[in-house]
Order: C-alpha cells, then structure tokens, then sequence
C-alpha cells in the first residue's frame, strides 16, 4: 500500500457508521475508488471501483456487495 502514494488524489478514514467523504478537489476524469478494511475474522474487504467524476457526480457506496473477499 505504501507504493501507491504518488498515485493517491486523497484519502479518508471510515467513520463509526462505515462512511467517508472525500474532500480533495479534483478534475472532470475517470478515477478509482479504492478501500480496503479489515474484517475481525482476518479476511479484508477490497474495493477498486472504476467512476468518472463530473459536477453531477453521486457517491458510490461501498458495500459488501461490491467488495472481493481477500484472504
């Protein structure tokens, strides 16, 4: 994970409710939401979801759903 820092626009902590906002101001383009969080049982839930950014743009929830269970 710590290679990847030159490639970060932001970053953000989950809060006690499992949200987060992203505050970096950042141009019209394709990105990827990236989030890993550790599951108690050991195994994490990863995200890499491709979106696109523009002034329209709507939250895209990260749910278990849409998660890999990485072991």
């Amino acid at each position: 994970m710590t290679g990847l820092g030159s490639y970060y626009v932001t970053t953000a902590k989950l809060d006690s409710a499992g949200k987060a906002t992203l505050s970096a101001q950042v141009q019209i383009g394709p990105y990827f939401l990236f989030a890993l969080v550790r599951n108690p049982d050991g195994s994490s839930l990863l995200w890499d979801i491709p979106t696109r950014f523009t002034p329209a743009t709507t939250p895209s929830p990260l749910t278990a759903a849409n998660a890999e269970v990485v072991h």
